[in-house]
C-alpha cells in the first residue's frame, strides 16, 4: 500500500464519521417535532438503529472484514442474554403498556455496538458511540418506557457481549530505516 492510498482511506473514513455525526444530530433535532414523550421516544429508537448500522459501516471503511463475525456473533448474545431476561423476569414497564421492561433492548443494541467500536478501533470512535449510546438509553427514561435499572442492566448486558465476543483489531506496521551507513526496518505493533 503506498502512503497516499492509506491517507486516501483515512480521510474517508474521517469524512464518513463527520457525516455520521451530523446525521444522528439531524435525527435528534427531527424528531423534536413532535411532543417532548414522542420526540425522546422517538430518538431513542433511531439510535437503536444508527449505531449498529454505523458499527457495520465502519467494518467496511476501515478494511476489517473480519470483525463482522465478532460483530454478529457478540449482537446474537446480547439479544439473546435480553430476550431471556425479559420473559423470566416480566417486569411492568413504567408506562403501564406492557410487562418487557427489564432489560432495556435498546440500550443493549446502543451499547453493544458502542463498545464494539471502542473494542475494534480505539477511544477515538468509542467515545461518540458512548455518548449517543447514553442518549438513547435516556431517551428510554425520559419516555417512561423503563426506569434506570432497566436502562443500566441493557448497558451492562450490551458492553458485555462486545468485550467478552469482540478481539482488539491488532495493527502492524513495518518502516523501512535509512541512515548513513545502516539499513533496517522498524516494527511497531499494537493489540
Amino acid at each position: 500500500m503506498t502512503a497516499g492510498v492509506g491517507r486516501k482511506d483515512s480521510n474517508r473514513g474521517r469524512r464518513i464519521f463527520r457525516m455520521g455525526w451530523l446525521w444522528a444530530c439531524s435525527l435528534l433535532l427531527c424528531a423534536g417535532t413532535a411532543g417532548a414523550r414522542d420526540s425522546s421516544e422517538r430518538s431513542g429508537d433511531l439510535l437503536r438503529i444508527a449505531l449498529p448500522v454505523t458499527a457495520l459501516a465502519l467494518t467496511i471503511t476501515q478494511h476489517d472484514p473480519e470483525a463482522r463475525r465478532p460483530f454478529y456473533a457478540s449482537f446474537a448474545a446480547m439479544a439473546l442474554s435480553t430476550w431471556g431476561l425479559k420473559q423470566a423476569v416480566d417486569k411492568p414497564r413504567p408506562d403501564g403498556s406492557g410487562t418487557d421492561s427489564f432489560p432495556s433492548g435498546h440500550a443493549a443494541i446502543a451499547f453493544h455496538s458502542a463498545a464494539f467500536l471502542h473494542r475494534r478501533y480505539g477511544r477515538r470512535h468509542g467515545a461518540w458511540a458512548y455518548g449517543l449510546a447514553t442518549v438513547a438509553s435516556w431517551t428510554r427514561v425520559q419516555s417512561d418506557r423503563h426506569d434506570t435499572a432497566d436502562v443500566l442492566t441493557g448497558a451492562i448486558i450490551g458492553a458485555a457481549a462486545a468485550y467478552w465476543l469482540v478481539p482488539r483489531r491488532a495493527a502492524v506496521t513495518l518502516l523501512p530505516q535509512l541512515g548513513p551507513g545502516s539499513v533496517g526496518i522498524a516494527f511497531h505493533a499494537s493489540f
